[in-house]
């Protein structure tokens, strides 16, 4: 027993210097741009139509670029990631650092796989773990169960399981499926929650109910939705405090801020949370879209979502989303780079943390504090707005330059200066 106690603690100590390095092996990539918004959004369009309950498609591909892409954006959302991908012959090599947050030492997971040409499935090769090599034959299924333990209702075993053919092209690799229309909508719609890490997510049934609350306040003729978005968002928030006086153990405040997301946000806000309303629920979205914010309809949306992306993740998660929007306006057909609408996330965000656990007198007293819009949107109206990718590069460079992060400090210095914030 002696002996095997010490064997296990040996194994405890040499495992993380076996597994963890100091530093990342796949290098730091040059900042996100427009290009890898671009190119991350293509694919997403193709794969929600891919899994779409009654797409016909059965094959789904993504090129190396595509995927470096979404790599990149990855990087923003999530700090501490790279990721890289390469074709080398008929190899799809990919390759991953995690930093791995310890005391005292804040060292890097680094990962790599082959995903070779194959008619047999998915076939992974030449797997290591830091400096650990490991057996495709261990690492798929060892692979396979923990993301089941993660995703959860043995998705990632019936993803795995469906990949009928694999091939790599010159810059590409390309899946044949055998899975359903309506498997892969299954699938896709929970790894969209668990990569938002969005998984502590109020109860369904307290969502609906704010939504269709919010709804009937319109209805009813007690809320306006034609006007400015301030009196709908104070009646999602006297819900919630309602409730929670009323001793609801939900988090209501959550559960009304994705409600005012979906109704005045949007719908797609249900690819994160999941399946909430029912086709006729829906229909009461329509009703919120002639409210603004700063008399403008995409101000709202942004406060809205960015602050129901807050309540569902972290405020560095929500705002990175609105960057990638904006990186993906700067292109070519888009509206343009605008600092106005990242002003209008970062407010949004910015409110969504003063709900945070928020008990019915807080919220009393937060709502006391809100009258007009400018107690909730700062100035905005001399943000640079509409820049095309060549503008936003020529003044800006990247969203890692000085000159951009300047820009964000004046909005934070803006945001500060409100009551609510300052107060």
């Amino acid at each position: 027993m002696r002996k095997l106690l010490l064997t296990i603690a040996a194994g405890l100590v040499i495992a993380p210097i076996a597994l963890l390095d100091a530093s990342p092996s796949v290098p730091v990539k040059p900042t996100s741009s427009s290009n890898d918004a671009v190119g991350a959004k293509a694919v997403y369009r193709r794969f929600y139509q891919f899994v779409a309950k009654h797409s016909k498609d059965k094959n789904f591909y993504v090129s190396t670029a595509e995927a470096n892409s979404i790599f990149a954006l990855a990087s923003r959302t999530r700090p501490g990631f790279r990721g890289d991908a390469q074709v080398v012959g008929e190899q799809f090599r990919v390759a991953g650092s995690v930093r791995v947050p310890m005391p005292l030492w804040q060292p890097w997971l680094n990962m790599r796989g082959i995903v070779a040409t194959s008619d047999e499935g998915l076939v992974v090769t030449g797997v290591r773990i830091g400096s650990v090599p490991v057996p495709g034959w261990l690492a798929m299924p060892v692979a396979t169960r923990l993301a089941d333990l993660v995703i959860g209702q043995s998705f990632a075993s019936q993803a795995v399981g469906g990949v009928d053919k694999v091939k790599v092209e010159k810059n590409a690799v390309r899946f044949e499926v055998s899975l359903t229309a309506l498997e892969r909508n299954a699938i896709a719609k929970r790894i969209r929650v668990v990569l938002a890490g969005a998984n502590n997510i109020a109860d369904a049934k307290a969502i609906r109910a704010h939504y269709l609350a919010l709804d009937r306040a319109v209805t009813s003729g007690k809320v306006k939705a034609n006007g400015s978005v301030v009196p709908l968002l104070k009646q999602a928030m006297t819900q919630a405090r309602d409730r929670l006086a009323a001793g609801s153990e939900d988090d209501e405040v959550q559960a009304a801020l994705l409600a005012l997301a979906l109704q005045c946000g949007h719908l797609k806000i249900e690819d994160v949370i999941g399946d909430v309303l029912s086709v006729p629920d829906r229909a009461a979205a329509a009703r919120c879209q002639p409210a603004t914010l700063g008399g403008r309809k995409d101000l709202r949306q942004h406060f809205i979502v960015s602050a129901g992306l807050n309540a569902l993740v972290n405020s560095h998660y929500a705002f990175a989303i609105g960057e990638i929007k904006e990186l993906v306006d700067s292109g070519a057909g888009g509206s343009g780079f605008s600092f106005d609408d990242l002003l209008a996330d970062r407010a949004g965000i910015r409110f969504a943390e003063l709900l945070h656990g928020a008990g019915a007198d807080e919220l009393t007293a937060l709502l006391a504090q809100i009258a007009i819009e400018d107690d909730l949107l700062p100035p905005f109206r001399d943000m640079p707005s509409g820049l095309t990718q060549k503008q936003f590069e020529a003044i800006y460079r990247d969203i890692d330059s000085a000159a951009y992060k300047n820009l964000i400090a004046e909005i934070d210095r803006r945001i500060n200066a409100l009551f609510i914030h300052s107060s």
